[in-house]
C-alpha cells in the first residue's frame, strides 16, 4: 500500500520476467497530468545519452492503458472559487533491471561513503551533461545495487533545464522535508530549487545515516 492518501501513491514491486529470466523491479505511480513534469521514463533516457553513471538500468516504461485512460477525476470537481488548483494525474509504471536493497543495508561504513560517492558522481553527471537537478536527495533515493554500487534513483521530480514548461516548477518546496536544505525549509514556498539545495541534502544523508546506523561506543547518561 502507498504511504500517502493523496500525490502519487507510489507502489513497488519485485516481479520475474519471464523473457529475459531474472527478477526485475517495477515502480507503480501517479505522475503529474502537466507539460511541466517531464515523464521518469522519459528523463532517464535522456540521462542514459549523456552517458551519466550509476543509475538503475531502465527496462520499460509508461502510461497505464485502458479504454478511457487512468487518469485522475477529482480536479475536475474543483472549486476555482475557493482557490483551489488540484492537479490531475495519470496510471504509470517503470520497470529496472536490477532489484537493489535500502542504503540503510550497508555491510560497513566504507560501502556507506563509497554509495554516496556513486549517488554524487550520478548527481553531477546529471546536472552538467544532461542539465538535469534531481531535487529530491533523501535517503530512500539512494539504493544498492547487488555489487555495492550506490544508484541514484527517483527522478520523477527532478527540473529538467531543457524543457522551458520544467523550469515554471522551480520555484515551491520539492522533496523530502527531513533532508532538505535549510534554506529550502525557512521559505518553502517562495525559494528556487537550486544546486546548493541539492548538494546539502547529500550532506544530511550521509549525516543522518551515519549516526542511525553506524554502532558507535556512547553511552546514555544515567
Amino acid at each position: 500500500m502507498p504511504w500517502e492518501l493523496i500525490g502519487s501513491s507510489t507502489r513497488t514491486f519485485v516481479l520475474w520476467d519471464l523473457v529475459s529470466q531474472k527478477k526485475v523491479f517495477m515502480k507503480d505511480t501517479w505522475r503529474r497530468d502537466s507539460r511541466s513534469a517531464d515523464k521518469e521514463g522519459d528523463i532517464y533516457r535522456i540521462l542514459k545519452s549523456h552517458d551519466v553513471s550509476h543509475l538503475a538500468p531502465m527496462e520499460c516504461s509508461g502510461d497505464v492503458l485502458s479504454t478511457h485512460g487512468m487518469r485522475t477525476r477529482t480536479q475536475d470537481y474543483s472549486k476555482p472559487y475557493l482557490g483551489l488548483r488540484l492537479s490531475g494525474y495519470v496510471h504509470y509504471r517503470i520497470v529496472f533491471g536490477v532489484v537493489g536493497t535500502s542504503l540503510h543495508d550497508f555491510s560497513a561504513p566504507h560501502q556507506l561513503f563509497s554509495a554516496l560517492a556513486d549517488a554524487l558522481e550520478a548527481h553531477r553527471d546529471a546536472y552538467t551533461k544532461a542539465k538535469i537537478l534531481h531535487r529530491d536527495i533523501s535517503a530512500g533515493n539512494i539504493i544498492l545495487s547487488p555489487t555495492g554500487e550506490g544508484l541514484l534513483i527517483d527522478w520523477d521530480h527532478c527540473l529538467n533545464m531543457n524543457n522551458p514548461a520544467s523550469l515554471k516548477t522551480q520555484v515551491g518546496f520539492t522533496g523530502t522535508w527531513e533532508f532538505a536544505s535549510a534554506r529550502l525549509l525557512r521559505k518553502p514556498r517562495t525559494e528556487t530549487h537550486v544546486l546548493e539545495d541539492d548538494l546539502e541534502s547529500f550532506l544530511h544523508v550521509a549525516t543522518w545515516t551515519s549516526v542511525r546506523r553506524i554502532p558507535g561506543g556512547l553511552k546514555p547518561r544515567k
